[in-house]
């Protein structure tokens, strides 16, 4: 790997893993995506980072410790313990880093099995095997951040032609696009911060896209939107008749009454609120639990 900024080429990337397979002293798995996959199979030039996705906790701790050995600074870590769900490292080597992340990206994207029966083989050592997700899948990944830069691979990959009934499936499998509190926490705050809603914004501003797909995930957006505005209402209430509620409370959103229905089951399944005897209880701030 040189030792300018980025990993400009093919031979840059197997470089690395070639030298995180010499230095494992377990096996382990973990998927390549994002720029580090585009720059492996030569769909964009070189890639400032590699991002790479393990399937469990275990093979995480172990990827880590390796480049850890191999010379890489940890610059950023979510997680002390390095045990939960989600947790990422950030670790630099020179001007290049590698981003680790533990089965879910962001607290947003999860490796579902489709992504891992989709993937592609692309490295196989003594120790250390790469798989490569799926173009529709890094489609996917790409799609949920905001910076220019992944918007313009998600239209070079769009261009490229990927199967989008597989992306509508994919993005119906990893509803509610995380796990635990996280998504609370998202539908609860001020600012529009859930990831649908980043989602929206990309595949809204994007060409080539179906129409159906884009007002799939414009459906989704909606649904969270009126599951905020019941959150708000709710809690400033504590206590309504759901008979005539909804009707009451439609004309004051930008929601509609099925819309606000299936909002209020959304947040019932997930214990913010409860319906007895008619009546719609505020149960619980998932925020300010954690104070």
């Amino acid at each position: 790997m040189s030792d300018e900024q980025r990993y400009s080429s093919r031979d840059d990337i197997m470089e690395t893993l070639e030298k995180i397979d010499g230095q494992l002293e377990q096996e382990a798995v973990v998927y390549l995506l994002g720029g580090g996959a585009m720059a492996l199979e030569t769909v964009k030039p070189a890639t400032k980072d590699i991002d790479l996705l393990t399937p469990t906790n275990e093979y995480y701790r172990r990827i880590r410790a390796t480049l850890l050995e191999l010379g890489f600074e940890p610059k950023e870590h979510t997680e002390p313990d390095y045990d939960s769900l989600g947790a990422t490292s950030v670790l630099k080597y020179n001007e290049g880093h590698i981003d680790l992340f533990d089965r879910q990206v962001m607290s947003k994207l999860s490796l579902s099995e489709g992504m891992q029966t989709r993937s592609e083989s692309v490295f196989e050592g003594e120790r250390l095997t790469v798989y490569r997700l799926s173009w529709v899948d890094i489609t996917l990944f790409k799609s949920m951040t905001p910076r220019d830069d992944d918007r313009n691979d998600v239209e070079a990959l769009i261009a490229r032609g990927i199967d989008f009934d597989v992306l509508a499936a994919e993005i119906d499998d990893q509803l509610p696009l995380n796990y635990g509190v996280d998504e609370y926490e998202w539908i609860v705050q001020d600012a529009k911060k859930h990831p649908i809603f980043q989602l929206e914004s990309t595949f809204t501003d994007i060409e080539g896209l179906p129409n159906d797909l884009v007002e799939k995930v414009q459906r989704l957006a909606d649904l969270v939107d009126a599951e905020r505005a019941l959150f708000y209402e709710l809690r400033s209430r504590e206590s309504v008749e759901k008979a005539s509620f909804i009707a009451e409370f439609a004309p004051d959103t930008y929601s509609t009454e099925e819309q606000l229905r299936a909002g209020l089951t959304r947040l019932e399944e997930k214990g913010l609120v409860e319906v007895n005897s008619g009546q719609v209880v505020f149960v619980t701030d998932p925020l300010q639990e954690q104070e």
